[in-house]
């Protein structure tokens, strides 16, 4: 599902919680909550729950302070039973896949020199990129159970409408991912193709 691919890159959280309700096309058709710690010694927790009814999908992915993935879960209940978790070394992932109680193992390599450290993981919330910053990484979707080049570019200040209320925000994109983040790296709002994803009001 690109729509759970797209989640898994979602610009990071600071410290605390945000919900998001998610539209398709115009239509409401789930809801989002994120938690995310950076813990003392400079990785991140980022945890996800999506709730599309009759289908939920629970993540958890771990970052060290360069951005770079340490380990990713992913449990989808429902209409699909489905967990994959994937750590990483030096020769890229490795994948363990649980579906409907059968399990499969994956090694899904990565040239060596290829760069994994995704800066943009921390951007406004502990640095601060100037206007046209940019972050090239490989990401590992859970999704496709592959590797893709993202670059993440910072554009510059915006204001949106957010719950009918104008607000400013930081511009970024990343491929035909569009985000606009408050200053404290929360995002508000998320457009990538026809789905949307809109920060609630707390």
């Amino acid at each position: 599902m690109r729509l759970i691919f797209a989640l898994l890159v979602l610009p990071s959280l600071a410290h605390g919680q945000a919900k998001y309700a998610v539209y398709r096309e115009g239509k409401r058709v789930g809801n989002v909550t994120i938690t995310q710690k950076i813990r003392e010694d400079g990785t991140k927790l980022v945890q996800t729950s999506i709730d599309f009814g009759q289908a939920k999908v629970r993540m958890e992915n771990t970052f060290d302070k360069d951005g770079t993935a340490i380990r990713k879960f992913m449990e989808m209940t429902g209409l699909v039973k489905r967990t994959v978790v994937a750590t990483f070394d030096k020769a890229g992932a490795n994948v363990v896949i649980d579906e409907k109680g059968k399990r499969e193992t994956k090694q899904v390599s990565l040239v060596p020199n290829a760069p994994r450290a995704n800066k943009s993981e921390f951007w406004f919330i502990r640095d601060l990129p100037v206007v046209g910053a940019e972050s090239q990484s490989y990401v590992f979707s859970l999704d496709t159970l592959s590797w893709e080049l993202m670059a993440t570019k910072y554009r510059g200040k915006a204001t949106i409408s957010v719950a009918g209320k104008k607000t400013p925000a930081h511009y970024t994109t990343s491929g035909d991912m569009e985000a606009w983040l408050d200053g404290k790296g929360y995002p508000l709002l998320i457009i990538k193709g026809q789905t949307r994803f809109e920060r609630l009001q707390d």
